[in-house]
């Protein structure tokens, strides 16, 4: 059986959502005091990000999964 690690599933969520340039951009930018916001970032957005679609996969794991089943299942 073939499992997403805990560190891939962080990136993937990262740069789904902010996008691997604006990360770039900010570090050519601002140098090496960036990497803090991207430990703020990943504790208080992608981590709790990462626990919600978590969640919602293992409720709704019998209709397959995805958004479309998450909006079925919660909205009607």
């Amino acid at each position: 059986m073939k499992a997403i690690t805990w560190p891939v599933l962080t990136l993937m969520a990262l740069c789904t959502v902010i996008g691997l340039d604006d990360i770039m951009y900010n570090f050519q930018n601002q140098g090496m005091p960036v990497i803090t916001s991207w430990i703020i970032m990943c504790l208080l957005y992608v981590t709790p990000y990462s626990l919600m679609v978590g969640q919602l996969g293992s409720t709704f794991s019998s209709e397959g999964g995805g958004l479309s089943s998450w909006v079925r299942g919660t909205d009607g």
